[in-house]
């Protein structure tokens, strides 16, 4: 793994509001491949699930309740956020080539697209956005999605006849 994607893990890991501090060294080996701390036995039974105000019907590891916060353990898919990491340094990552590639092919305006199924976010969903290639449109994206992770790509925006 590029040493960036690394990096930005680590970031994301740290600053999410859903994981604990000591639990950050976990979620990033998760986010990583290194564990899984959806399927590391033993799982909680239903009384301790209970008890902590979390679903019943969800298999739930203790490895993953030990590290989320309690915001966490309030969030309705708490198995959702430890990938949740990995899928937001792959969608930086991707975006940041996706803009370099862009403008290594003289291409000057993208266009930010969304499949707007109802886990993207307002922001996101709200008008097609246009970016020139030299905005930092991770930092834009980064101080307005606030969706779980941005699922959100750029396409070239290119003249209707070029399109085909």
């Amino acid at each position: 793994m590029a040493p960036a994607r690394r990096a930005l893990i680590e970031r994301f890991a740290a600053s999410s509001p859903f994981f604990v501090p000591e639990g950050v060294p976990a979620v990033i080996d998760h986010a990583l491949g290194r564990r899984n701390l959806n399927r590391e036995p033993p799982f909680l039974s239903v009384d301790e699930k209970r008890a902590l105000g979390l679903n019943t019907r969800q298999k739930l590891s203790h490895a993953l309740v030990a590290v989320l916060s309690a915001e966490g353990r309030a969030f309705s898919h708490p198995k959702d956020l430890p990938d949740s990491i990995r899928h937001q340094a792959r969608g930086h990552v991707s975006r940041r080539l996706t803009v370099e590639t862009m403008r290594s092919a003289g291409i000057k305006t993208c266009l930010l697209k969304t499949s707007r199924d109802g886990r993207d976010c307002e922001w996101s969903c709200a008008a097609p956005r246009r970016f020139t290639v030299d905005v930092d449109i991770q930092a834009v994206i980064e101080a307005n999605c606030d969706a779980l992770y941005c699922r959100c790509w750029l396409s070239p925006d290119l003249p209707a006849h070029l399109m085909g």
